[in-house]
């Protein structure tokens, strides 16, 4: 994965017996496509900040240089979004 290579942790996506990163399913009220991700060993943001603390602005610092990073990495490995 292009943002592992590059530095940047994100949970490793698990393939299908059919070597694909999702299947389809369909339930009764639509079709859905699912996937499996590899569990990070960190909390998430909606479990660490329970109370809606207002959070540093080193945080949001760290935030705003990681987006930019995955941006970055995005644009240099030629990943598009519809």
């Amino acid at each position: 994965m292009f943002f592992r290579t590059n530095g940047i942790n994100v949970p490793l996506f698990y393939k299908t017996k059919d070597n694909k990163y999702y299947t389809q399913y369909d339930f009764d009220d639509g079709t859905y496509l699912i996937w499996c991700e590899e569990k990070l060993p960190y909390e998430s943001m909606d479990k660490v900040n329970k109370e809606n603390i207002s959070l540093s602005s080193e945080f949001y610092s760290m935030m705003g240089s990681l987006v930019g990073r995955m941006h970055s990495v995005s644009k240099n490995n030629k990943i598009s979004y519809p």
